[in-house]
């Protein structure tokens, strides 16, 4: 009974859509492996596909926020709070976590299109002709 064959497992049920087996499967690799972030964020993913969003926010609660993969669960909270009808939560969210994590456009490019922020494509890039002087 190997976890990481069983995750395996649970994706091809995802695959050849299988979801209730497929969450059964989900649930006990989660049991096995109580202390892996990636498994956690893969059981949100799943969860927030099928519209579970109850079940995502619990795996989410279960990440700690001195792992690794911390970045990619309050990406995963935004997008949550968002597709469960609290934008307003989910802009104030990305709002202070864009400041934080300013190298990564994720936080950036979401916050821009929930607010309706359009960026001008030939302000963002600088033309090197501009930037010689005569």
């Amino acid at each position: 009974m190997d976890p990481y064959l069983m995750l395996a497992w649970g994706n091809f049920l995802v695959h050849v859509n299988q979801f209730s087996q497929a969450d059964k499967v989900y649930n006990q690799v989660g049991l096995w492996l109580p202390q892996n972030p990636s498994v956690r964020l893969q059981l949100v993913r799943f969860y927030i596909d099928r519209k579970r969003y109850d079940l995502a926010n619990k795996q989410l609660d279960q990440v700690g926020t001195s792992t690794f993969e911390f970045r990619d669960a309050v990406y995963l909270r935004a997008l949550l709070q968002l597709n469960a009808g609290q934008k307003s939560q989910s802009i104030s969210l990305l709002d202070s976590v864009r400041k934080i994590y300013k190298s990564d456009s994720r936080f950036t490019l979401l916050y821009d299109r929930l607010v309706g922020r359009k960026i001008d494509s030939s302000i963002s890039v600088k033309d090197s002709t501009q930037e010689m002087e005569p």
